[in-house]
């Protein structure tokens, strides 16, 4: 069965493939394109959508995506970034802006994890401020509020030095069976 949607101009389109109105939007991709996240990664986060800043948008709260070591471009095209956005045609095709996770002596200072606007392919704002420069994600009380395209999103740490976060793949790997579960 065909879920439709309407949008604020009318068009009937097929919303168990489209977030938004494909006649509206420059952006036309069925979900099943959108590439699988690297398997040889594990994950250190994600970037939550928590808000969507145009009724047309709220398929996109609760959207989760995750977040790897290394670079993660954020764009809405799947064959350039690893976080794809479907459905946001103000998010830009490729490299809107990347969040970029680095361990061990690739840190600066005791953080990981930055996030690096593209001012070329777009806005990106940052606790409602537009973002020229990097910014660190890490050490925070409360997540900031990440506004990219029409959505707002958190990023969720898993791996890093947040409060009350002690969790690291590096000392999971050196972990011994016996270490990692106790005995009943």
């Amino acid at each position: 069965m065909v879920a439709l949607g309407k949008c604020e101009l009318g068009h009937l389109y097929n919303a168990s493939i489209y977030f938004t109105c494909p006649y509206c939007s420059d952006f036309f991709i069925d979900r099943d394109e959108v590439k699988e996240p690297e398997k040889n990664k594990p994950v250190v986060g994600w970037l939550v959508c928590v808000m969507a800043k145009n009724e047309a948008y709220k398929a996109l709260v609760g959207q989760d995506y995750r977040v790897v070591s290394g670079e993660n471009k954020i764009g809405r095209e799947s064959y350039s970034n690893q976080i794809v956005i479907v459905g946001d045609a103000k998010v830009a095709p490729t490299n809107h802006a990347t969040l970029d996770y680095r361990k061990g002596e690739e840190m600066v200072g005791d953080t990981r994890i930055w996030l690096n606007p593209n001012r070329e392919c777009g806005t990106c704002y940052f606790d409602g401020k537009p973002l020229n420069t990097s910014v660190p994600l890490e050490n925070t009380k409360v997540s900031p509020y990440i506004e990219i395209g029409n959505g707002v999103y958190v990023y969720v740490p898993f791996e890093g030095n947040q409060p009350g976060l002690k969790f690291n793949w590096n000392d999971l790997d050196a972990a011994t069976e016996d270490e990692l579960i106790p005995e009943e």
